[in-house]
C-alpha cells in the first residue's frame, strides 16, 4: 500500500502542474483556500463562474455555511454550495464518499492529508482508506475520480438527502423533507432531493440528479432513515442514500460524475450525457480555459508575489456567484436569462456588480434581465433570491441600485420601461411588513417610509431601511431621468433628501425617531443591537458605521457637518479612532471619502493599509464574510486604484497596487493604467495623465474608462498636491439647488 501511495501522490503532484500552471495564466495565481476559514466561508473545491455546480468537501455537523473547515474530518464530497456567505447554509447536495472494505452509512468520516487545490481541480488523501480524491466539475457536472489502495472492496456511497446544516435545531434551519434515489438497470443512479430551510426563507426547493460511472459496479444497495434495505434499489424519505461496490477493482480509480439540474430528471440525465465522452483531464482543462478567459480580462503586472494572488483570488471569488440556471427556472416557463442566489443584492451591488459593468457587461445585462423576469412572474424585483424565493431584506431595495447603474453606465439590451415600472413598484408600493421570519421587512418599503418620510423606532433597523430606501429613490431619478420621464425624476430626487429626515446636527450621526417625530433617547456613537442584525435602529452596523451612507450626497453630508475642515476631522475620528470596520458591508466606501475633502493621499492611506493588513494568503486570510465576492471585489477595484459608486457613473481614485493593470473590454478595447515608481513606500500620485493629457481629478467617469485609453499615475513616498482643489461630481442636494 505505501508503493502505490507514493505513486498516487507522485500523480497528483504532476496533474497540479499542468494545465493552468504556466506561468502566462493568471489561473496560476488563483489559491482557492485564501479565506476558507476564519468567516470568510468561500470554497476550495473547483465550479466554473457563475456554476450550478461547485463541488467541495463537506464536514462533519455542524456545517460552516460553506461546509468545509481546515482540520475537521469531512464526510465525503458535495455537488452544490455557496460561496462566502454567513447566516444558515445552503445547497450541500448530493454527497459522495468513498469507502474501502466495509460498507458504513452512518459513519463516513475522515481526516485530509496531501490537500491540494487549483482552478478546476481539487484533490486530497482520505486517511481512513488511503483513498485518492479528486475532484473537477463543469457548469452542472460533478465529477470525483477515486484512486484505491488494493486489498479491500472499495465502495462508492451517494447521499441524496444531504444538505449544509449548522445543527443548532432552529425551526428554519436546512433540512430535507424527501429525496428519492434510485440505482438503475442501466448503471446510472438518479433521485432528487427536497430542502426546506437556511439562510433567507423557509419555500421548499428541488434539485435532481444522475450520475455515472466509468466501471461497472457489481452490487449496489440502498438505505434509508431505517437502515440498509435488503433486496431493494430504490430509496424514498428524508433519508436516502445508494452504495455502489467494485469486488473486481483491487487498486485503480473510478471516475463518477454526477449532472445536476433545477428543473427536472430528465434535464439532469441530459447534463451528465453532454459529458459522458470526456475524460477528468478534458473537463479539468475546459474549466480551466473558462476561468482564463474570466481572470485574463484583467492582466496585472509588478507587485509581490502575495498581492498577485491575493488579487488574483479575488477575482476569482468575484465571479463564482450567482448561479446561472437558464433554461432550467423551475418557477414559471421563460426564455429570459434565469439566475439563483443572489446573495444578497445588499452586498454585491457595492462592488461586485460595478465590476461585472467593466468587465463582463454581457453578463451584468442578463441579471438585470433575470432579475426583471422575477418582478415579472413573482411581482416585485429582489433583494435576495435564493434557490427560486425571495429572502428577508437586509437593507433597501438594492436591485435599484444595479439597475440604475446599468442605465447611467450606457449597458443595452434590456427593458428599460419594464425597469422603471419595476423601481416605482418598489417606490410606492408598501410592503408586507409581517414579522414572520427572523423579524425583518422581506420585500420592499415600509409604508411609513412612503407616508412619512421615514421608517419610526418601532420599526427593526429602521435608521439604516430609511437611509437606503433615499438612495434607492435617488437611484430612481437616475433612472427616470435617463428616460426623459422629467416629473418623475424630480419627484425622487427631492425624496432621496429623506435621509436627512434621520440626520442629527447635535451630533453629526444618523439616528432614529419615533413615530411622533421625538429623537429616541440614548443616542451614542457605537450603539449596535444584540444580535447586530436585528438592530433595532441599524442592520449590522452603529451609527458610526452608517453616518456616510448617503451615496448621492456625499457634498451636502459635509456642509451639515460643517464644511470640508470639519468632515476631514470627522473621518479622522472614525478611523484613527477604530470605529471603521471593513469586515462588513455598509461603511466599505468610506476610505475613499478623503477625495470629498481635497485629500486624496488620506485615502491611499488607509486602502493601502486596508489591503496589506486584512487581506492575507492564509487560510483565515479574508476580513470577514466574503458575502458572494463583495469583499474580494473591493480588494479587486482598490489593487487598481479605483472605488465605484454604484447607481452614478463615475469611480473615485485611491492608490494603484500595481506597476500596471491591462483591462480587456468588450470590442477588443483596452484601458491601461500604469503607476511609475510605485511600491509600499510609494503609494502616493504625485500626477497623473489621461491618455496623454494631464489629470488632476481624483474620480474618473466610467465612460474614459469603457472606450479604452491610458490613466497614468506618477508616485511619490510622500502626499502631494495632485487633486486636492479638483471639484468633485455634484451631489443629490446641488442638482437640486441648480
Amino acid at each position: 500500500m505505501k508503493n502505490l501511495l507514493s505513486l498516487t501522490t507522485l500523480f497528483a503532484v504532476a496533474v497540479a502542474l499542468c494545465g493552468c500552471q504556466s506561468a502566462k495564466s493568471p489561473c496560476a495565481e488563483v489559491d482557492p483556500f485564501l479565506g476558507v476559514d476564519g468567516g470568510g466561508n468561500v470554497l476550495p473545491g473547483p465550479c466554473h463562474p457563475f456554476s450550478l455546480v461547485r463541488i467541495n468537501p463537506l464536514v462533519e455537523l455542524p456545517h460552516p455555511t460553506n461546509g468545509y473547515e481546515t482540520g475537521r474530518p469531512i464526510v465525503g464530497f458535495v455537488q452544490t454550495n455557496v460561496s462566502g456567505t454567513g447566516g444558515g447554509g445552503r445547497y450541500g447536495n448530493f454527497l459522495v464518499t468513498p469507502q474501502l472494505g466495509e460498507i458504513d452509512v452512518y459513519d463516513k468520516s475522515t481526516t485530509l492529508s496531501e490537500e491540494t487545490s487549483q482552478v478546476g481541480y481539487y484533490s486530497a488523501l482520505l486517511d481512513r482508506w488511503g483513498i485518492r480524491a479528486e475532484l473537477t466539475s463543469t457548469p452542472r457536472v460533478g465529477v470525483q475520480r477515486f484512486t484505491f489502495p488494493a486489498g479491500g472492496v472499495p465502495h462508492i456511497l451517494i447521499t441524496a438527502s444531504s444538505v449544509i446544516d449548522l445543527d443548532r435545531n432552529y425551526p428554519y434551519d436546512a433540512r430535507c423533507v424527501d429525496a428519492r434515489i434510485e440505482a438503475g438497470k442501466d448503471g446510472t443512479v438518479s433521485g432528487y432531493a427536497q430542502i426546506i430551510g437556511g439562510w433567507g426563507h423557509m419555500e421548499p426547493y428541488k434539485l435532481y440528479f444522475c450520475g455515472s460511472f466509468d466501471k461497472p459496479y457489481a452490487v449496489s444497495g440502498v438505505w434509508d432513515s431505517r437502515g440498509l434495505l435488503e433486496e431493494a434499489q430504490t430509496a424514498r424519505d428524508s433519508i436516502a442514500g445508494a452504495y455502489f461496490s467494485f469486488p473486481n477493482l483491487d487498486g485503480g480509480s473510478i471516475t463518477l460524475k454526477i449532472g445536476v439540474s433545477t428543473s427536472s430528471l430528465a434535464r439532469a440525465r441530459a447534463n451528465l450525457q453532454e459529458q459522458e465522452d470526456k475524460s477528468f483531464e478534458q473537463i479539468r482543462a475546459a474549466s480551466e480555459a473558462a476561468w482564463d478567459d474570466y481572470l485574463g480580462r484583467i492582466r496585472v503586472e509588478g507587485g509581490t508575489p502575495e498581492q498577485r494572488k491575493i488579487f488574483y483570488t479575488s477575482l476569482y471569488r468575484s465571479f463564482v456567484m450567482p448561479t446561472d440556471i437558464t433554461g432550467e427556472n423551475p418557477g414559471w416557463t421563460t426564455s429570459e436569462p434565469s439566475y439563483w442566489d443572489f446573495y444578497c443584492l445588499w452586498d454585491t451591488f457595492r462592488c461586485t456588480f460595478p465590476l461585472y459593468s467593466i468587465i463582463a457587461p454581457d453578463k451584468y445585462v442578463e441579471m438585470v434581465r433575470s432579475l426583471l423576469d422575477v418582478y415579472k412572474n413573482r411581482g416585485w424585483l429582489p433583494d435576495a433570491w435564493i434557490v427560486g424565493g425571495f429572502s428577508k431584506q437586509q437593507g433597501g431595495t438594492n436591485a435599484d441600485n444595479i439597475i440604475a447603474d446599468a442605465v447611467v453606465k450606457g449597458l443595452e439590451g434590456f427593458d428599460r420601461s419594464l425597469a422603471l415600472e419595476a423601481m416605482l413598484h418598489n417606490a410606492e408600493t408598501p410592503a408586507d411588513e409581517s414579522d414572520t421570519f427572523e423579524d425583518l421587512l422581506r420585500i420592499g418599503k415600509h409604508r411609513d417610509y412612503i407616508e412619512m418620510g421615514y421608517v419610526p423606532s418601532d420599526k427593526l433597523c429602521c435608521s439604516s431601511y430609511t437611509l437606503e430606501f433615499a438612495y434607492n429613490d435617488f437611484c430612481l431619478y437616475q433612472v427616470a431621468s435617463a428616460l426623459g420621464k422629467e416629473g418623475l425624476a424630480d419627484k425622487y430626487l427631492k425624496r432621496s433628501m429623506n435621509c436627512y429626515n434621520l440626520f442629527d446636527p447635535a451630533t453629526g450621526f444618523f439616528w432614529a425617531k419615533d413615530r411622533q417625530g421625538a429623537w429616541v433617547p440614548g443616542f451614542i456613537p457605537t450603539y449596535q443591537g444584540n444580535p447586530w442584525w436585528k438592530g433595532p435602529y441599524f442592520y449590522e452596523g452603529t451609527p458610526y458605521h452608517y453616518s456616510t451612507y448617503v451615496l448621492h450626497d456625499i457634498n451636502g453630508l459635509i456642509s451639515r457637518h460643517g464644511g470640508k475642515k470639519r468632515f476631514a476631522a470627522y473621518l479622522d475620528e472614525f478611523f484613527d479612532g477604530g470605529f471603521f470596520t471593513h469586515e462588513n458591508e455598509p461603511d466599505i466606501h468610506a476610505p475613499y471619502l478623503y477625495n470629498y475633502v481635497g485629500q486624496p493621499w488620506r485615502t491611499a492611506e488607509i486602502v493601502r493599509d486596508i489591503m496589506a493588513n486584512q487581506y492575507r494568503t492564509e487560510r483565515d486570510g479574508w476580513p470577514g464574510n466574503d458575502d458572494s465576492g463583495t469583499l474580494s471585489s473591493w480588494y479587486v477595484f482598490s489593487s487598481m486604484g479605483l472605488y465605484p459608486i454604484t447607481g452614478q457613473d463615475f469611480y473615485l481614485i485611491g492608490s494603484p497596487l500595481f506597476r500596471r493593470i491591462d483591462i480587456e473590454l468588450p470590442g477588443d478595447k483596452r484601458f491601461t493604467i500604469r503607476a511609475k515608481g510605485v511600491s509600499a513606500e510609494n503609494k502616493y500620485i504625485q500626477s497623473a495623465t489621461l491618455n496623454g493629457e494631464p489629470y488632476d481629478k481624483s474620480w474618473i467617469r466610467h465612460a474614459d474608462i469603457v472606450q479604452g485609453g491610458e490613466l497614468v499615475f506618477t508616485m511619490g513616498p510622500s502626499p502631494s498636491e495632485w487633486a486636492t482643489k479638483c471639484v468633485m461630481p455634484k451631489s443629490a442636494s446641488q442638482i437640486i439647488n441648480k
